[in-house]
């Protein structure tokens, strides 16, 4: 059915009309998880506009709204079993579902809704999951037995691959392609641009930023292991950076949640650096990471977008997520949220203000490849609504 690239050898059949259910962690105000959401939506809007799609949300009101989609309560099982009654597909996807770091509630449920579709003899489409880490040996038990049912797989990375079939995943095929955020391009920006930068000035004009002067853009998150020590490595690379004319803006990923670390940290510098406490859109973020120079980031989606944006950045690897999305330019992680010190920090910093060209070439060598198959994992699904 597929070439080793993951497209369709059968000759091009004009794309029917279909409806499917997207389940992921939408909803819950992480624009990490609504990128994912809002990448798939643009991309598939290009690919099958006859498409129609229903996204299981934790606040239905909002994901219909910001998406124009139908949206159905996904902690409520009588809509979701609606949901699913009436649509042609389940698209599973994308981002780190099936993983218990979270506990081992969150991997049951995305199993649950999976099991539940192919109860209601529904195909299932994984959509560029990353897959893992999946720990307990129950839960290790329970994908192999669900996912073994599942109809197509795609995954964002080949670790991801190597993890389902570390579980025992054995059908169907896996198909590596990326994560659906790459598919995206400045381009995205140009439906609302004259909002999305009006936003910029307001904001920038809000928190005493100036437009015209370097900005590194730091996006972390609570962790069990980020102590006290390493919290202090942040304020102390962005006084550096200060000290060299830059100005440091805190971006919260996770609304509120990113918003105390923040906070925290961006109240030691001295005098205290800005940090946008406003819930943003995908396309806001995209306009306000565009004017950034530098970007520090534990989540990972800032460092996805930030290489769309064409903006220098460091990873902070609090999950292997992090280590794996490098790895795909030949970077390394300046370390852990358990072992980060100032020094590694401040080098991986230094290398890229040193030699900025040579860090963009790393990027604009592997990056059209990575778009080209986060656009893939729609050509895949092509097949499964014929």
């Amino acid at each position: 059915m597929y070439d080793n690239g993951g497209k369709s050898i059968l000759p091009k059949k004009e794309t029917p009309s279909f409806r499917a259910v997207v389940s992921g962690y939408f909803g819950f105000n992480n624009i990490g998880d609504e990128a994912i959401l809002y990448s798939m939506l643009t991309l598939w809007r290009k690919f099958f506009p006859e498409g129609e799609f229903t996204v299981l949300s934790s606040n239905p009101a909002k994901t219909k709204s910001l998406y124009q989609v139908e949206a159905a309560n996904r902690w409520r099982l009588k809509e979701i079993k609606q949901a699913i009654s009436g649509s042609d597909l389940l698209v599973s996807g994308g981002g780190s579902l099936l993983q218990d770091v979270t506990g081992l509630k969150s991997l049951l449920y995305y199993l649950g809704v999976i099991r539940l579709a192919k109860y209601l003899k529904k195909p299932v489409f994984f959509y560029a999951q990353g897959i893992g880490p999946v720990q307990r040996v129950t839960g290790r038990y329970l994908v192999r037995r669900v996912v073994n049912q599942v109809d197509l797989i795609t995954v964002r990375d080949e670790e991801s691959a190597q993890a389902l079939k570390g579980m025992g995943v054995d059908r169907p095929e896996i198909y590596v392609t990326a994560d659906p955020v790459l598919g995206l391009t400045s381009e995205a920006l140009k439906l609302n641009e004259e909002l999305n930068f009006a936003l910029v000035k307001e904001l920038f004009d809000k928190y005493h930023l100036e437009q015209s002067k370097p900005t590194a853009g730091f996006c972390l998150r609570s962790w069990p292991d980020l102590k006290e020590a390493q919290e202090r490595v942040f304020v102390q690379a962005g006084e550096v950076l200060r000290g060299e004319g830059w100005q440091v803006v805190f971006l919260p990923f996770h609304y509120p949640a990113d918003l105390p670390l923040a906070q925290k940290l961006a109240q030691s510098f001295t005098p205290s650096a800005a940090v946008i406490k406003e819930e943003l859109t995908v396309p806001q973020l995209m306009a306000i990471m565009s004017k950034l120079k530098l970007v520090v980031g534990m989540r990972l989606h800032a460092l996805i977008i930030a290489a769309v944006m064409g903006v220098p950045f460091v990873g902070i690897a609090y999950d292997p997520k992090i280590t794996r999305f490098l790895n795909h330019f030949n970077l390394t992680p300046a370390g852990t949220p358990k072992d980060l010190t100032f020094e590694a920090l401040e080098k991986k910093i230094e290398d890229i203000l040193a030699e900025p060209a040579a860090f963009q070439q790393k990027i604009t060598l592997t990056l059209p490849m990575l778009q080209q198959k986060a656009r893939e994992s729609a050509l895949i699904m092509e097949n499964i609504i014929r």
